[in-house]
């Protein structure tokens, strides 16, 4: 577990951090559970904390039974745990992807193969509809991916595909009063990133040219928000 002082909203909020990871905790990408602390330093008062937990292979383990020495983490893409090949992985997969023809099912298949579709589009609602404006505004940044490196056909997500953990939320959902983070701001449509590699905002823009994806992507955000 980590100590977090609410960062970004440290000054007003404070947990919406927590907030929005306990509402999106009934979903496919994994969030963080938080509990509030009063934080002592040698007898002296701190303020108010959040005790919250960390993603790392100690997560997945516990929360999926998968061995940690198992498992493949990316954070905003360097690699936090598992070996350098997990993160050539990702970046090629998503490199593909977004020149990839998905309206042709079999490259659309192949994309679901190597990523839970579900936690995609549950993930991608999310950071969207609150308006995260520290994720992909100019740049992408505070992501995380995950997959477990060995496949154990009795473990459900131990299956080899990636799926991703909503990760540090703070500068969101009407914080600071700015436009890229009211209710009238429209992410979906204006989620600007590089043209690096791992590039999912633009692996969207490219699998929702698929019939089926973008019918469930609809749906599915129609019955979150």
């Amino acid at each position: 577990v980590t100590i977090w002082n609410g960062g970004n909203d440290n000054q007003t909020l404070h947990f919406r951090d927590a907030f929005i990871q306990d509402l999106a905790s009934d979903l496919s990408c994994d969030t963080l559970a938080s509990e509030p602390c009063l934080l002592f330093v040698d007898g002296e008062f701190w303020g108010f904390y959040m005790i919250r937990e960390k993603a790392d292979g100690d997560y997945i383990s516990s929360h999926y039974g998968i061995d940690k020495d198992d498992v493949a983490i990316l954070k905003n893409g360097s690699l936090e745990d598992g070996i350098e090949s997990d993160v050539d992985d990702f970046n090629n997969l998503c490199q593909w992807a977004m020149y990839a023809d998905m309206t042709k099912e079999e490259n659309y298949k192949k994309f679901c193969e190597a990523v839970d579709i579900q936690s995609f589009m549950d993930y991608m609602t999310v950071e969207t509809y609150v308006n995260n404006n520290d994720w992909a505004n100019k740049y992408l940044n505070n992501w995380q991916v995950w997959r477990s490196r060995t496949v154990y056909q009795d473990i459900p997500r131990a299956d080899g595909k990636w799926r991703f953990i909503l990760y540090d939320t703070d500068i969101s959902a009407g914080l600071y009063g700015s436009e890229a983070t009211s209710a009238n701001y429209d992410s979906l449509n204006n989620i600007k990133t590089s043209s690096q590699s791992f590039n999912f905002p633009a692996v969207l823009r490219s699998v929702i040219k698929n019939e089926s994806f973008r019918n469930a992507f609809y749906d599915n955000y129609i019955k979150i928000v």
